[in-house]
């Protein structure tokens, strides 16, 4: 691996676990990061951190403060809703243009890969989650949508790869979900694979909701 490719993957490793600690709550709105703490955590040195922060700052999750850091910046529930809104309509598209290109023996593997999810312990989450995730760039590939794909990804980034197990109801939800989308892909069913991916993200976005309302009003009570 060159020292360039080194570097990006720390500081997108240290994009990811940032990403996560906010959207589990452990760093709410207003906090301080530290880069000291953050990059002691995963085992790096500060420089991807600052790299990782300064990133996040474009995008609006966190905030740079002359003189004073890094702070969390406040995620308002619309901003969520939108995310999904607007993920939901890019990966509908994808999937869409997906099952005009599938073939056979890709279907069969995107079958192994939910079986495979569906046969794992709850506590191997982060193994569930990687296969998810591995699931919908399979599909994604067979759309032949580059610039389409990016811009979804980028609409995306607020919520970590490694967060969904600790959503209520995600992975008990996740075991099946992808039935209907594999089945659209399968029958090369383009606007019923459109309306089981949109349905699909719509679902997750609103346990990942659900569980932002609940942290919200236990702050607000606390």
């Amino acid at each position: 691996m060159t020292r360039t490719a080194q570097r990006s993957q720390l500081r997108d490793a240290a994009v990811s676990y940032i990403k996560e600690l906010i959207a589990s709550g452990r760093a709410p709105a207003g906090s301080h990061l530290s880069l000291e703490e953050i990059a002691e955590t995963i085992d790096t040195s500060v420089t991807p951190v600052r790299e990782a922060l300064l990133l996040l700052a474009q995008d609006g999750i966190v905030i740079q403060e002359r003189n004073r850091g890094f702070r969390v910046a406040t995620i308002r529930r619309q901003d969520l809703v939108d995310t999904y809104f607007i993920y939901s309509w890019g990966a509908g598209e994808l999937v869409s243009r997906a099952a005009s290109h599938i073939d056979d023996a890709t279907v069969e593997r995107l079958r192994r890969l939910e079986a495979e999810m569906a046969a794992l312990d709850d506590n191997e989450h982060q193994r569930i989650e990687d296969l998810h995730f591995d699931l919908h760039e399979v599909i994604f590939e067979f759309a032949d949508s580059p610039r389409l794909e990016w811009f979804l990804t980028a609409s995306a980034r607020y919520v970590p790869r490694h967060f969904w197990a600790t959503v209520p109801g995600w992975l008990e939800w996740n075991r099946t979900a992808h039935a209907p989308i594999i089945l659209a892909l399968e029958r090369r069913d383009p606007e019923a694979a459109r309306i089981a991916m949109r349905e699909h993200v719509m679902t997750a976005g609103s346990l990942f909701i659900a569980s932002f309302d609940a942290r919200e009003g236990a702050e607000a009570t606390a």
